[in-house]
């Protein structure tokens, strides 16, 4: 593992311990101010984080940092919904619920990690190009804009 990515789980780590046992004890409830102020430190982190990014390995992954934690805080606001559905019909007290999100939380951190690292080995063992190789773009097209270039014919792949 590259020491970037080290440095980051063991970042990711620390902010998981701090929100999941320091911020919300059990017997009382946490306040609706620090849970704002506790999203508002994450974002400006992960912009930070993204902005150091962009300074040491360049615009696109900064780019791809960005777009993926985009998407994952989309996916969050819908999952509020679904624990909330789930919580209504199952009667879930407050006790209960976190005990479910708290192991929900872990396990989703560890299935993802396998997944991570099932689909990185895979990619060593059978010896994959890189993408750019195997699909590069054209000359004069910017790969950045993606998707919305691809409308503008002489740019479609």
């Amino acid at each position: 593992m590259p020491p970037h990515w080290l440095g980051f789980s063991i970042i990711v780590a620390a902010l998981l311990v701090v929100d999941m046992f320091a911020l919300q004890r059990p017997g009382r409830p946490a306040s609706i101010r620090v849970a704002w102020l506790w999203t508002l430190f994450l974002a400006l982190l992960a912009g930070g984080y993204a902005l150091w990014i962009a300074a040491t390995t360049g615009r696109q992954p900064a780019i791809e940092f960005a777009t993926g934690y985009l998407i994952e805080s989309s996916l969050s606001v819908d999952n509020l919904f679904v624990f909330l559905l789930m919580f209504r019909a199952l009667r879930l007290d407050a006790a209960q619920q976190r005990r479910v999100l708290l192991w929900g939380v872990l396990g989703a951190i560890v299935l993802r990690a396998l997944h991570a690292s099932k689909y990185e080995f895979l990619h060593k063992m059978l010896d994959f190009p890189p993408r750019e190789e195997l699909n590069p773009p054209k000359p004069g097209c910017d790969p950045i804009i993606g998707q919305a270039i691809s409308q503008i014919p002489d740019c479609t792949r």
